[in-house]
């Protein structure tokens, strides 16, 4: 059912910034020298150059825990957040060389640049 039209409500505007003298511009929130969304929320901190060790496992099908085939194998951060992943080139086994992409909580931080 169609609301007629009242005149106290044919009289109401919305209310736009410009209406608000006291409001302050905004101001982007993408600025780089702040700390990434993993950092504040998940404590990862990573930054590009540092070694870390593919720690990834999920829940199979079956309900046993898989391992990634790079699991315990080292990386290094290129991008510490891209497009919500951390990228990483491979620096050892198999894929030694080669870029990856891996969800922050997959990786952790090598313990003295090592792995071990």
């Amino acid at each position: 059912m169609a609301r007629l039209a009242t005149p106290d409500r044919a009289n109401r505007r919305s209310r736009s910034a410009s209406d608000d003298t006291t409001s302050e511009p905004s101001t982007p929130t993408g600025d780089a020298s702040r700390p990434s969304f993993l950092s504040n929320v998940l404590g990862v901190g990573l930054s590009e150059g540092d070694v870390v060790v593919v720690v990834k496992e999920e829940m199979g099908e079956d309900g046993n825990t898989v391992r990634s085939s790079l699991y315990g194998q080292k990386a290094v951060v290129t991008q510490p957040n891209w497009n919500g992943m951390v990228k990483v080139e491979m620096l050892d086994g198999s894929e030694k060389g080669h870029t990856k992409s891996y969800k922050a909580e997959f990786l952790k931080p090598a313990k003295d640049g090592t792995g071990e």
